[in-house]
C-alpha cells in the first residue's frame, strides 16, 4: 500500500515522520530513500521511525519517494510515499499564535485581550491536539512543538478544522459551552483531515 504525506508548500522545508509497519519486536536496521520531484535535505531514524526533511518541488507536482527498509529480523519492506507540492502563496499561513488567539475569543470575547497565561495554555492545547491527531495517524506535517510565531503550511481546509477543534478544547478547559455549529464544523473538519491523510485501503505491507 502507498503512504500519503501531507502536502508540502513550494520553497518550504517540511519535516515528516514515517513509522513502517514492523513485525512485533522488529526494528529498523537501515533504509534507502529515493525521492523524485523534491529533495531530501536530511534524514535519520530510531528503532521504529524514520524522520525526513523534504525541500523543493514544483507546484502541482507530486513527489514520490521509493522507500526500502531493512530490519533486524532480516525483512525487506518496500513502500512508495506520495507528497503533493502546493503553492505557499495560496495558503493563508496562519501562525500558531493566531490560531490560539482565535480560539480564545470564545472565552475572553471579541476585541478583548487574553492574558499571557491564557494564551500560553491555548498554545499548549494546540500542540497537544496536533500531537494526539498524529498519534491517530492524522499527521498534519507541522513541526511540534509549535511556537507562537510559527506558520502552519497546511491546506486551507486543515486550518479551519484546527481552529474549530481547538475552540472545543479551550471551551472544555474553561467549562464553557460551544454552539452546535462549531461542534459540527470541528467534527466534519477532523473527518476530512483523516480521510486525506489516512490510507484509504488498509492491507498488508509488502515484505521480501
Amino acid at each position: 500500500m502507498a503512504v500519503n504525506w501531507v502536502p508540502k508548500a513550494e520553497g518550504a522545508t517540511y519535516r515528516y515522520t514515517w513509522a513502517p509497519a514492523l513485525l512485533p519486536g522488529d526494528t529498523i536496521s537501515s533504509y534507502v530513500l529515493e525521492p523524485d520531484g523534491a529533495s531530501i535535505v536530511s534524514d535519520s531514524h530510531d528503532s521504529s521511525v524514520i524522520e525526513v526533511y523534504l525541500a523543493g518541488g514544483a507546484v502541482g507536482a507530486i513527489c514520490t519517494i521509493a522507500a526500502t527498509v531493512y530490519t533486524t529480523y532480516g525483512e525487506t519492506q518496500k513502500e512508495t510515499i506520495y507528497v503533493p507540492i502546493v503553492s505557499r502563496d495560496l495558503a493563508r499561513l496562519s501562525t500558531a499564535g493566531e490560531i490560539a488567539a482565535f480560539a480564545l475569543r470564545k472565552i475572553v470575547g471579541i476585541g478583548e485581550q487574553a492574558s499571557s497565561g491564557e494564551f500560553d495554555d491555548a498554545l499548549e492545547w494546540l500542540n497537544d491536539m496536533l500531537a494526539d491527531w498524529k498519534g491517530q495517524g492524522a499527521d498534519t506535517g507541522v513541526n511540534l512543538p509549535l511556537e507562537a510565531s510559527e506558520k502552519l503550511y497546511v491546506p486551507d481546509q486543515f486550518i479551519a478544522a484546527i481552529k474549530n477543534n481547538l475552540i472545543i478544547r479551550v471551551a472544555d478547559n474553561y467549562g464553557r459551552e460551544i454552539s452546535p455549529v462549531t461542534a459540527k464544523l470541528a467534527m466534519t473538519g477532523l473527518q476530512q483531515i483523516k480521510q486525506a491523510l489516512l490510507p484509504r485501503e488498509r492491507g498488508t505491507t509488502e515484505y521480501f
